[in-house]
């Protein structure tokens, strides 16, 4: 005879991604869509400046042979701009993780408020059939597993 089991859903493994759990989730960001598109922007400047380093150091390649001082000042005005993307990468690179980490907080904080609100509504019946360390576990990790997406990017 087959011996059932009792698995609770909690325990259950879904998938890895989930479009509508996304969705639920992007709600708590578009209270900060300014900062959000702020964000995007210093990942695109970031992924330019990336692009434009080895452009710049290709060039700078291309322009050392035998010539006269024009090749030197070609060679001069490609160092500075490759030291102005290395210093533009910098900031905005440091741009990205600090809204990265405000923007992060920020939709955590309210999740985490969003969370203690229901669950004062919670019938006292559900919390003792799912128990009190059952609901406050999932609460925790639940947020947790959030926050280091984005701490973690």
């Amino acid at each position: 005879m087959a011996m059932m089991m009792n698995v609770d859903p909690d325990d259950l493994l879904g998938k890895a991604y989930d479009a509508r759990v996304m969705r639920r989730l992007f709600a708590f960001v578009l209270p900060y869509r300014a900062r959000a598109l702020l964000l995007l922007g210093a990942v695109v400047a970031v992924i330019g400046c990336d692009l434009a380093l080895p452009w710049l150091f290709s060039q700078a390649v291309d322009e050392v042979r035998p010539g006269g001082a024009r090749r030197a000042d070609a060679l001069n005005l490609l160092g500075a701009a490759f030291v102005l993307t290395l210093g533009l990468r910098f900031l905005t690179m440091w741009g990205q993780f600090y809204l990265t980490s405000w923007l992060g907080n920020r939709v955590v904080y309210d999740l985490r408020n969003d969370m203690f609100r229901h669950l004062q509504t919670l019938s006292l019946n559900y919390i003792d059939k799912r128990g009190v360390g059952a609901i406050m576990t999932r609460i925790q990790n639940d947020v947790g597993v959030i926050n280091e997406m984005f701490a973690d990017g």
